[in-house]
């Protein structure tokens, strides 16, 4: 195990929040790493893998300690997937169309039949 990965996180590498400012780190390892949080998954595609990801976790900032243990325990229903992604992308672009409608009533205008 290389010194700058957090240790206790099986089947991937983190880069430990020290180590991400040394220069052969940030020049060649964080250009091409994703930044990720415990639950994200990866989806192989045919230009390769992408990281799957919440777009947040909420407030706050673990160390490496703290990601490796709830890395350890998170629950494979979390775990991000192609699905996850598909079904929340539909639901942004059903409620964006409902939005759309919806503007272009005009004001006080009594519901059509």
């Amino acid at each position: 195990m290389q010194p700058s990965f957090i240790e206790n996180t099986p089947g991937a590498q983190f880069i430990k929040r020290a180590y991400e400012d040394v220069p052969f780190v940030k020049t060649y390892i964080v250009p091409l790493s994703g930044f990720v949080g415990v639950e994200y998954g990866m989806d192989l595609t045919e230009r390769g893998w992408r990281h799957l990801d919440y777009q947040g976790y909420g407030p706050g900032n673990l160390g490496d300690d703290d990601y490796a243990r709830l890395y350890h325990e998170r629950h494979r229903s979390k775990v991000v997937t192609r699905e996850m992604v598909e079904r929340a992308a539909r639901a942004q672009v059903s409620a964006a169309a409902e939005d759309e409608a919806e503007s272009t009533d005009p004001i006080g205008a009594a519901p059509q039949a």
